[in-house]
């Protein structure tokens, strides 16, 4: 993009001096011209980037994934950073920190897996589908991945058996990205990680409930009453009583 932007410049400078007969524009005229090449041309960049997208986001639904896949999520996580920042390419410097931006949103993504790998949710808990369908909810993913809280994968479960929770921490990562200031991102990275902390806490505190409860050992089966009879108490019978006793008679 930065050669486009030049080659525009070099142009409109080449053609202002190679006709000297006609009338020579003044260096705001030129400025002007010089500008809205830059800008059709960063226009072009993003549109042709939004395509890109689109039709990636296209063929990965259409394609049959496993369940949770590792690349390409961190592929297009990477992909998703670099469109973002094309939006905002303006000068020289921006360009060089694009690696560098790109390669740490990679490292949200792998750390975003590390923690739910292992988590199983059954297709009728994720009814938002948060585990079957991520990319759905990029922002909030690499958000998740950024805060990196040690039982991450739990809050992404948690979030997903609750839509009203889920889409309270959608709304926040949406917030975070469409930020125009840094004061709006760090809000709306606030809310999300308050969100985050209470549903960790809450989930430690019933682990450690339920591991610290007393085990109620199984009560003890009732005696049941003998089906020979009644017990006799010989001892209160007189001696006439015992001599009538069957076991006794010849």
């Amino acid at each position: 993009m930065s050669e486009e932007f030049a080659q525009a410049s070099t142009d409109v400078s080449a053609n202002a001096y190679q006709q000297p007969q006609e009338k020579m524009l003044n260096q705001e005229q030129v400025n002007a011209l010089v500008g809205r090449e830059k800008a059709a041309a960063a226009d072009k960049a993003r549109r042709e980037a939004d395509d890109r997208y689109r039709i990636e986001l296209e063929r990965l639904k259409e394609s049959s994934q496993p369940y949770f896949d590792k690349d390409s999520l961190i592929q297009e996580a990477k992909k998703a950073a670099k469109d973002e920042m094309i939006h905002e390419l303006n000068d020289h410097k921006r360009q060089r920190d694009l690696k560098e931006y790109e390669a740490q949103q990679g490292v949200y993504a792998q750390q975003y897996v590390s923690h739910v790998k292992n988590v199983e949710v059954p297709a009728e808990e994720d009814e938002c589908g948060l585990f079957s369908d991520p990319m759905a909810y990029k922002d909030l993913v690499l958000l998740a991945g950024e805060l990196n809280f040690d039982n991450t994968g739990e809050i992404m479960k948690e979030l997903a058996r609750n839509p009203g929770k889920l889409n309270q921490a959608d709304s926040s990562a949406l917030k975070y990205e469409s930020a125009k200031t840094v004061e709006e991102r760090n809000k709306a990275k606030t809310l999300l990680k308050a969100q985050f902390r209470r549903i960790s806490d809450s989930i430690k505190k019933n682990k450690d409930a339920l591991d610290n409860s007393p085990k109620v050992n199984a009560p003890l089966s009732q005696i049941k009453p003998s089906s020979t009879g009644s017990r006799v108490d010989y001892a209160k019978m007189s001696l006439s009583d015992l001599k009538k006793q069957r076991w006794l008679q010849g």
